[in-house]
């Protein structure tokens, strides 16, 4: 099935996006799309927005893929005027989504899988993927 007539179906079933101006709805929206995106990609959902006391943020979500936990930050657009939603994660978002993936890793006690780092952006009728978005340095 092709990315862009999925996603407008989706966007038809669900009523679209939210109007402007309700962000938390519409980051929401953006999360749930990815998520489905995802998982017609082959992966697993495990979690969504998993939190950790002392580290401020969430991870978006964590999902299984051929033996790889994946970490996927969520960055959704009204537009692809402004700044791009890959782009969106700087060194400082890097830092968080590294701590809270060595929390989840560790409450799991999965410490010994491989594990990488997603960033998927969403803009209304269009989904992109960026696997290995970024490494642990």
């Amino acid at each position: 099935m092709q990315i862009a007539g999925w996603l407008r179906r989706l966007t038809s079933r669900s009523g679209g996006p939210p109007p402007a101006g309700d962000h938390r709805a519409f980051g929401a929206w953006g999360e749930d799309a990815a998520a489905e995106f995802l998982r017609k990609q082959g992966m697993k959902v495990l979690a969504r927005n998993f939190q950790c006391p002392g580290v401020k943020g969430d991870l978006d979500i964590v999902a299984w893929e051929q033996e790889t936990l994946v970490f996927v930050e969520v960055k959704t657009r009204r537009s692809s005027d402004v700044r791009t939603a890959e782009s969106a994660v700087n060194w400082q978002k890097k830092r968080t989504l590294i701590r809270l993936a060595r929390a989840y890793r560790s409450r799991q006690r999965r410490t010994q899988l491989r594990w990488r780092y997603d960033v998927v952006s969403v803009y209304p009728g269009s989904i992109q993927h960026f696997p290995n978005a970024f490494k642990e340095s």
